[in-house]
């Protein structure tokens, strides 16, 4: 290849030598003996057998059984995928920065793609990932009529996905597991407020259907409010169906 015109006080000569030695190895395509690459090269014998044995040693070069040399294929760099819901959203954009931070330190591309909170983007972002042959996804789009669409993208092409916060299928979750978390909070009303007077209220965390369900004893929402935090609170004389999740629950 040809060579850039510098300062030869810049250049560490031992290095360019085993580079012009790789050089060679891969343009013959096969088996060379030391003494063919001593005479392409003009490399001192003796520097052209201690760059071989280097280089077979850090595992670029194989030595044949009749002592010949030949290049070894390396192992092709990983390259990942990333779908986010939306560049514009800060959480998105700080899933990005992690991940982007994590594929650096481990020496694997990152092909990163933006879901737009659209399902047809999220749908063409999918066949983009296949397309290129990606070893992994991780999807984070929160339309979950669409999941089933770029799951079944991803299965045809044998790629693993990782679907973040919004499950897809044939997928592993990472995210909030919010069917733990109230049965967790059905245990912690249970050894907490149980038999407690009327007029007790507690906070409700996990899903909307949840919220709901617990909401009344006459079933309307509007006997529930959301508290300043974001979590939805109700009455305890409201909460029949929670009682009946509580009473299953064995105290700790």
């Amino acid at each position: 290849m040809p060579k850039a015109k510098i300062k030869r006080l810049y250049l560490i000569p031992i290095l360019s030598k085993g580079l012009d030695v790789l050089e060679l190895l891969e343009q013959v395509h096969g088996p060379i003996s030391l003494e063919d690459v001593y005479k392409k090269t003009s490399i001192s014998k003796t520097s052209v057998y201690r760059i071989l044995k280097t280089l077979v040693h850090r595992g670029y070069v194989a030595q044949t059984q009749n002592g010949q040399y030949r290049l070894v294929a390396r192992p092709r760099r990983l390259c990942f995928g990333l779908a986010v819901q939306s560049a514009d959203l800060p959480f998105s954009q700080a899933v990005s920065r992690s991940v982007t931070a994590a594929a650096a330190a481990a020496g694997i591309e990152l092909l990163l793609l933006d879901n737009r909170f659209d399902t047809e983007t999220a749908v063409r972002n999918a066949e983009e990932f296949a397309e290129k042959r990606v070893d992994l996804v991780l999807e984070f789009q929160a339309e979950e009529s669409v999941g089933p669409r770029v799951a079944n993208i991803f299965k045809k092409a044998d790629i693993p996905v990782i679907a973040i916060d919004v499950p897809h299928p044939n997928a592993t979750y990472f995210g909030v597991d919010n069917s733990n978390a109230e049965w967790k909070q059905g245990r912690c009303w249970r050894n907490t407020h149980r038999g407690n007077g009327k007029g007790t209220s507690i906070g409700l965390w996990g899903s909307d259907s949840t919220k709901q369900a617990a909401s009344c004893r006459a079933g309307s929402p509007a006997h529930s409010k959301r508290s300043s935090s974001g979590y939805g609170i109700c009455r305890r004389s409201d909460l029949c169906r929670l009682m009946d999740v509580a009473h299953v629950i064995p105290a700790d």
